[in-house]
């Protein structure tokens, strides 16, 4: 265990990957091993005869050849039977590599360069694109930026400079763009590309593709991807176990479907519904939120009636639960503007997207939840 050590710590001086530091540990090993074995023959060679020296050459060098091969084949057997390495920080750009031809792929995570890095969230969608075409079946799994572990993991980071939150809502606006980018006219998705939010504490970080999955834990001060990460193999007792806490987190009864956190329904007098663009009013009015769209006559008749004195509370979802809710039109530039650029915000829009979804000049109404759920 000790002769390991000497390549690694080279291995980390020269920045070696994983595969080489492995190949080189083997190869330093063979390499000691044969020099005392020379040593050893020199030695002998001062104290006895030649004939000697050629019959303890010809019996060690079997009993040498002997002890390489089993070395070698015990040695990948036990990392096959375990199917744990470790890893400095996690192979992003491998892992997308893997996705094309994978047929599960799993994601864990708060936030991701997959989404947030344009390189690699170029690279990522193509992948997906290519899986899902392939048959593949791809789950991603995100923290929700309200909750409280999301906040939690916000104060963690934020010494080295980094906005958890902030990072969190730009993944999600990119994957509901993919996801948008996956469906035709009719809303119909291409291929089997689900995105949840979890609420709760983030405990692990996993990326998966068919057997195999890169974990990590999330160190106070450091991000997930860039701390040590451990390639583990889903089959054995660890995989199973992380295979079932993402299980847990994708059915647990707090968590959401992306387009749930994406867009608010309403549900009008004829039980049909409507989808809304929309953002949070404000941190202290967590139950206050501004929501546009393309107005149909029909939605829009609907809402201004509903805004009138005395009227009838609309019925909504929103956050993936039913609530009853007042509303009231936006009328001052400055409300309007303000409400825009939270809206434009959330969904990552440039203004070209933004006139296509909500208009030039849209209209914005402020949606406020009332307490009591619908029964």
């Amino acid at each position: 265990m000790r002769l390991q050590k000497i390549p690694k710590i080279l291995g980390r001086k020269l920045s070696i990957n994983p595969e080489e530091l492995d190949k080189l540990s083997k190869i330093t090993i063979l390499l000691l091993c044969g020099t005392v074995s020379f040593v050893v023959l020199c030695f002998i060679s001062q104290i006895t005869d030649q004939k000697t020296i050629s019959d303890i050459a010809f019996g060690l060098i079997p009993e040498f050849l002997g002890s390489i091969a089993v070395y070698w084949v015990l040695d990948s057997s036990i990392k096959q039977l375990y199917g744990i390495s470790e890893l400095p920080a996690l192979p992003l750009e491998d892992f997308v590599d893997d996705i094309s031809s994978a047929k599960q792929i799993r994601i864990l995570e708060t936030f991701t360069d997959l989404a947030n890095n344009k390189y690699l969230h170029e690279k990522f969608s193509e992948a997906v694109i290519t899986a899902l075409d392939n048959g593949a079946e791809i789950q991603i799994l995100l923290i929700h930026p309200d909750s409280e572990g999301a906040k939690q993991r916000d104060e963690e980071l934020k010494a080295i400079g980094i906005n958890v939150l902030d990072m969190i809502r730009l993944s999600l606006a990119r994957f509901y763009k993919l996801q948008d980018k996956l469906s035709d006219k009719k809303g119909r998705r291409r291929g089997k590309l689900q995105i949840k939010l979890y609420n709760a504490s983030p405990a692990i970080a996993m990326h998966m593709c068919d057997r195999d999955a890169y974990v990590s834990f999330f160190p106070v001060g450091k991000r997930s991807d860039e701390a040590p990460n451990l390639k583990i193999s889903i089959v054995t007792t660890f995989g199973r176990f992380v295979a079932s806490k993402f299980e847990e987190l994708w059915i647990h009864q707090e968590t959401i479907s992306l387009a749930s956190h994406m867009k608010l329904t309403v549900i009008v007098p004829n039980d049909k519904e409507y989808y809304l663009y929309y953002a949070r009013s404000g941190d202290k009015t967590p139950k206050s939120f501004y929501a546009s769209c393309i107005f149909g006559d029909n939605l829009l008749n609907y809402l201004d009636q509903c805004c009138l004195p005395q009227a009838d509370p609309i019925k909504v979802i929103a956050e993936g639960k039913s609530s009853l809710a007042t509303c009231k039109r936006l009328n001052k530039s400055a409300d309007k503007n303000q409400a825009i650029a939270l809206i434009q915000k959330k969904y990552e829009w440039d203004n070209q997207e933004k006139h296509a979804k909500i208009n030039s000049d849209p209209i914005i109404f402020t949606i406020e939840l009332i307490d009591n759920q619908i029964p």
